[in-house]
């Protein structure tokens, strides 16, 4: 009975102890792990907001994404680490170190992103294409050209751009692969988003009516009708793989235009204008009223014969004479 009573007496302080130990430890691990929401923006090395940054926790499930100003709130804990990447930025990562706001500042990324162009029935890397593609993006276009075939002169390696009338908003002959017959017809068909046009389809007749878009290679060129600042990209397929798709209509080339359309997120405004000055060279010297009457009554006094001068003489007795 002594024996058992010591063994309790000793036991019981030891198990104090050891809960107290384990309760500090539990409160402990709880402390380092306290959830807090972080929040912050996510710019530019110019400080312009990006949307659509992926906000994650590292080896962690939660995350989310910024909005159109850029702003983030992400619940996580004092020690996460927050993982910020986005197409064409590098990827970073920092531990929030219980801080509530935390504003990155995203690079861009110097790798070269695999370009899509559109082939007609479907969008594809530049790397997997076999055929002969030329692709130009809006920013290489020259958007102060009132016309499109204006804004491809030099941008297209062996599409010929020459420009036959003088006159403004005149169209030019585009050619893709030279003048390939002499009876038919070298025109590039046209695809706009998709939409075939036929060479039918002329300025101010087009299929709704009376309107202007579509083009018409009798009248000098063979232009189309679209602000070149409405074109998000133009694909040109210059080999025989175009016929496949498109048939016959597509032996002189295919143009693929596709234009700008609404993107989701924060509406934006963008204008651009142009001045310019022009001067003549040179002033024709031209009449005024006064004068021009004038010569008009003295051009039309030359034809009469004053019959009142003498006969003259003979400039030439073998050949001429007023006599």
């Amino acid at each position: 009975m002594l024996q058992q009573h010591l063994k309790k007496r000793i036991g019981l302080p030891c198990t104090k102890s050891v809960l107290l130990s384990m309760a500090l430890l539990c409160s402990g691990w709880l402390f380092a792990q306290q959830s807090l929401t972080v929040k912050g923006l996510v710019t530019k090395s110019n400080n312009t907001p990006i949307e659509g940054v992926s906000v994650t926790v590292k080896n962690g499930t939660n995350g989310t994404a910024t909005d159109a100003s850029g702003a983030y709130s992400l619940e996580t804990t004092n020690e996460a680490v927050l993982v910020f990447s986005a197409t064409g930025f590098n990827a970073q990562e920092v531990r929030v170190n219980n801080r509530g706001i935390i504003n990155i500042t995203l690079i861009d990324s110097v790798r070269m992103l695999d370009e899509v162009v559109s082939i007609g029935y479907s969008r594809l890397r530049k790397s997997d294409i076999t055929g002969a593609v030329s692709s130009v993006k809006a920013k290489e276009l020259n958007l102060s050209s009132p016309t499109l075939s204006q804004a491809l002169v030099g941008k297209v390696a062996g599409v010929q751009v020459s420009q036959v009338s003088g006159a403004p908003y005149a169209g030019a002959k585009i050619r893709v692969r030279g003048i390939g017959s002499i009876n038919a017809s070298s025109e590039p068909l046209y695809v706009i988003d998709g939409y075939p046009l036929g060479g039918n389809i002329s300025q101010g007749q087009g299929n709704g009516g009376n309107g202007t878009g579509g083009y018409n290679p009798n009248t000098g060129g063979n232009d189309i009708f679209i602000n070149p600042d409405d074109i998000e990209s133009i694909e040109i397929l210059k080999d025989a793989a175009s016929a496949a798709i498109y048939g016959s209509r597509a032996s002189g080339g295919v143009v693929i235009i596709t234009t700008k359309r609404g993107k989701q997120g924060k509406g934006q405004l963008q204008y651009d204008y142009q001045l310019s000055l022009q001067q003549m060279a040179n002033k024709v010297d031209l009449l005024n009223s006064t004068e021009f009457a004038q010569l008009f009554i003295d051009g039309r006094n030359a034809n009469y014969k004053d019959i009142l001068i003498s006969k003259g003489i003979a400039w030439n007795d073998a050949f001429y004479s007023d006599d």
